[in-house]
């Protein structure tokens, strides 16, 4: 069941990084008020709480 757990976080956070590294979506925030710099990247990652353990994924 973790693995499970580990597999849609692993996806949502491919997703997300995806998202709000798209010109798009950063100019619609920017709209509301929140920007992000130009230089900022989004990197999909995840961090297993169970064993404070950090794991980088691919894109």
């Amino acid at each position: 069941m973790l693995y499970a757990f580990r597999i849609l976080s692993a996806k949502n956070a491919r997703l997300f990084a995806a998202m709000a590294n798209r010109r798009e979506v950063r100019e619609r925030l920017a709209e509301q008020g929140i920007r992000i710099p130009d230089d900022t990247w989004f990197i999909p990652a995840l961090h297993d709480t169970t064993t404070s353990t950090n794991c980088r994924l691919a894109a």
